[in-house]
Order: structure tokens, then sequence, then C-alpha cells
């Protein structure tokens, strides 16, 4: 096992790709957990402005936080939410959306710092 000799220094190399390949997979999902989290609470946001309760409200937000599973999820999602507040004459500027989102991404951030890697396995369909 001589570093010359390749031998360990292949095994060296091997494990440390495999770490960078796990350090990668690992940061896509917490990078996806925090949309889905930071969507869902912004369909809730939503859903309250528009006035929704009750199974109504959790409806809405299943539905919408849906849109996280799509190519451009938070795009998607803000000119959704933008459209129905806009057919209820609660129209909300594209910049108030965008930070709100904002903010909901930064307290989802913050909430999985504090919860297990599978605290929130069930984000899309679990209600507040």
């Amino acid at each position: 096992m001589f570093i010359g000799s390749g031998v360990c220094s292949m095994s060296l190399f091997d494990d440390r790709e495999r770490a960078f390949e796990l350090k990668y997979v690992h940061d896509l999902e917490a990078a996806f957990r925090m949309r889905v989290i930071a969507m869902r609470d912004m369909a809730r946001w939503a859903a309250d402005r528009l006035g929704l309760i009750g199974a109504d409200a959790d409806s809405y937000v299943s539905t919408h936080a849906h849109a996280v599973l799509t190519r451009d999820g938070s795009g998607l999602l803000l000119k959704r939410l933008a459209a129905d507040l806009k057919d209820r004459d609660l129209g909300v500027s594209e910049q108030e959306l965008t930070r709100v989102y904002d903010g909901f991404c930064a307290s989802a951030l913050m909430r999985m710092q504090t919860l297990p890697d599978a605290g929130e396995a069930g984000m899309v369909a679990r209600k507040h």
C-alpha cells in the first residue's frame, strides 16, 4: 500500500470522489426541500389573502405547492398566485411576491437547520 504503487492513491481518490458526490446529492436534496417548504408557505400566505379557510385553504395549498415539481417551480407558482390575487382584486406587485417568497426561503432554511434531515419528509402535502 505504498502511495507510489497507485493502490493507496486510487483508493484515496475514489473515497474523495465519492464524498464529493454524496455532498452534491445532499446539497441538491436540501435545496429541493427548502423550495418545497417555501412554496408551501407561499401558497398558504396567498390562501390567507384570498380568505380561504379550512379544507379550501388546504386544497389550495396542496394544489399550488406541487408547482415545485416543475422545472421553473417558483416562477410558475408566483405567476399562478399573482393571477389568483388579481382575479379577486387583491393585486400584489411582482416585487412584493418575490420579496415574500424570498422571506419564506430564508425562513425555510432556518427551520431546516433546526430539524433532522427527515424532519419534513412529507413537505408537499404536510399542513401547517
